[in-house]
């Protein structure tokens, strides 16, 4: 599995109030002190890097529980696509007309695809369509959908009809992300340089949990080798 101030100025600011702190206690040694109202700054728990388990084990249990249904959809014209959201997308309209007359699933835009063929010729290929919480968090509510010469067989779907707090979700997500900061140091050394980063936050309703997945690339200078089996990931309470 493969897995992303201003301090000068905040020092300034917190020096200059304590001097003017300090000369108004000198000056009114006679009255009681009162109380900073001051808020201080947040101190963040760092999140560091890590080399990723690659064992499949440590993953069991984390997977979705699907369920089948067979159609048939002819003569589909799918382009390729990265993951994006959906729009009302002419050349999906056949299948979204599918999902909602077989398991009653009306796609908008919280649901995110993308369409992905493992040839040059793009006779065998996939769509994954996945519900995402306010576009920030993924979830496995999901619809996979093997395509094949651009025939569709069979809908692969999970957790179509589970409830989801999704307010609760992103209350965790925002607490999460406003008290952790991530470590992004170069680990494997000056043969390397920091090729990019990947950040997901995910909610898995098998375990009913909300996880952090942090994925750091590591370029080779010389050869252009993407290493990225570093990173971060936790579950968030």
């Amino acid at each position: 599995m493969k897995r992303t101030i201003i301090l000068v100025l905040l020092m300034v600011l917190t020096l200059c109030g304590c001097n003017m702190e300090s000369q108004q206690i000198v000056q009114t040694t006679n009255q009681p002190m009162k109380e900073s109202t001051q808020t201080p700054a947040l101190k963040k728990t760092l999140l560091e890097l890590k080399q990723f388990d690659m064992d499949e084990s440590s993953y069991e249990g984390e997977e979705a529980e699907t369920e089948e249904a067979f159609v048939l959809l002819e003569n589909l014209s799918l382009p390729e696509t990265s993951l994006k959201s959906y729009e009302n997308d002419d050349y999906l309209a056949p299948i979204a007309a599918t999902l909602e007359d077989e398991l009653g699933l009306i796609l908008d835009g919280r649901w995110k695809f993308y369409i992905h063929y493992y040839t040059p010729e793009q006779d065998v290929g996939i769509l994954s369509i996945t519900y995402w919480v306010d576009g920030i968090i993924a979830t496995n509510r999901a619809v996979t959908i093997p395509i094949e010469n651009g025939i569709v067989r069979t809908v692969i779907y999970s957790y179509l009809d589970y409830s989801l707090d999704e307010q609760t979700l992103l209350d965790k997500y925002e607490q999460f992300r406003d008290t952790h900061e991530q470590e992004r140091n170069n680990v494997l050394g000056e043969e390397f340089e920091i090729g990019g980063e990947s950040i997901l936050y995910s909610y898995n309703f098998r375990t009913d949990s909300l996880k952090y997945t942090y994925n750091i690339f590591y370029r080779h200078i010389k050869t252009g080798i993407i290493d990225n089996s570093y990173g971060t990931e936790m579950v968030i309470e």
